[in-house]
Formats: structure tokens, sequence, C-alpha cells
């Protein structure tokens, strides 16, 4: 299992018995901090700052971890 994998199901765990109004705000947070970091990650590809391949690494995991962020807030808020 990948880390980012090891790492999403130990903050869904770490989530268990909380309200709803929380794991909202929690998944919110969540998709603000990787749309950040996915900029960021383009904006250093696009200045040679880093390899291209480490930013696609982290454009694969913005988009499995704001996957599950939004499933996570879906959950929360309701249909």
């Amino acid at each position: 299992m990948s880390r980012l994998r090891i790492a999403l199901v130990a903050v869904i765990l770490s989530a268990c018995g909380r309200s709803a109004a929380h794991e909202a705000a929690d998944a919110k947070q969540e998709l603000s901090s990787w749309q950040s970091t996915a900029r960021l990650a383009n904006t250093e590809q696009a200045q040679g700052a880093i390899p291209a391949e480490f930013a696609e690494q982290v454009r694969r995991a913005d988009s499995e971890a704001r996957a599950a962020a939004e499933a996570k807030l879906r959950k929360a808020t309701g249909p």
C-alpha cells in the first residue's frame, strides 16, 4: 500500500465519531490544501525548480486525495 493511501486511511479512521460539521470543515481544508499543493508544484515545474516526474507524482497524489476529500465532504453534508 502506498504511503499516501496509508495516510488517507489514517486520516479517515481518525475522524470516526466526529460531528458532520467538523467532518465537512476538515474535508474543505483538505481540498484547499491540495489545491495549493498542486498549484505550487505546477509553478515550480514551470520554473524548472522540480523535475516533471515529481510534479506528475504530486498531481496523481492530488487527484487521489481530492477524490477522497470530496467523498468525505459529500458524506458529511448529505445528498
